[in-house]
């Protein structure tokens, strides 16, 4: 047998092995389990508290001289997005998700931006299947029917982030009143001068219909009040 056919068969031989390895190590959640006990499930194989948390989980090589560079502005940068050690808290004890929590996993698990790729190149385990997505993003979904219905959404937009604006909510007139107070105080400037309602005025919606908003001392704002 020549060299070549020779190589030629060992590569397939490689390539099946690692397809073979790949799928044994990216298996999806057990389709018997809770849909919460499903998305906990991707959440620790795909080692989302390696560097979404105050305790990482630090591999062997951490401290080696290149990869301790790299490893800790991950962790930094992870976990000053997304610490996600209260969901993963609530899911192991069946209580209430932040509704944030839910909606970050929800947008990175749906376009796909999680994990990195430099993450899951090493860690095999950690990628993200259609199967894996799909338990997650029913995860999501049922957590936010349980604990933050959408009652006033018609059924196809009942799962959105965005919820409609209800008629009345409860409040504490103290409170608001104390607000008020403070929206349209100028102490609270440097000078004495600019309060909040100065450049977000109720009776303008907010805006104050200028390019640039003006500040203490005539400084121009980089940016109007909408922004």
């Amino acid at each position: 047998m020549k060299l070549t056919s020779k190589l030629l068969i060992g590569a397939g031989v490689l390539l099946v092995g690692l397809a073979v390895v790949y799928r044994a190590v990216n298996c999806a959640p057990d389709k018997n389990l809770s849909s919460d006990a499903q998305m906990l499930q991707v959440i620790n194989d795909g080692g989302c508290m390696d560097c979404h948390s105050s305790e990482p989980n630090l591999p062997f090589y951490a401290n080696l001289p290149v990869a301790k560079s790299l490893i800790r502005k991950d962790i930094d940068g992870g976990y000053a997005v997304f610490d996600i050690a209260p969901l993963k808290a609530a899911l192991e004890n069946g209580t209430a998700p932040g509704e944030v929590d839910l909606a970050k996993t929800e947008d990175v698990i749906r376009d796909g931006s999680m994990p990195l790729a430099k993450y899951y190149l090493i860690h095999w385990g950690s990628s993200v299947t259609a199967a894996k997505k799909s338990a997650v993003l029913a995860g999501v979904r049922d957590l936010r029917a349980a604990y933050y219905p959408n009652p006033l959404a018609s059924p196809e937009f009942a799962n959105e982030t965005i919820r409609p604006i209800p008629c009345k909510v409860d409040y504490d007139p103290a409170k608001a009143a104390l607000g008020k107070v403070l929206y349209n105080d100028t102490r609270l400037s440097a000078d004495g001068t600019i309060s909040c309602a100065t450049c977000h005025s109720i009776e303008t919606a907010g805006v104050d219909n200028k390019r640039y908003s003006e500040g203490i001392d005539g400084q121009k704002g980089g940016v109007n009040a909408p922004t």
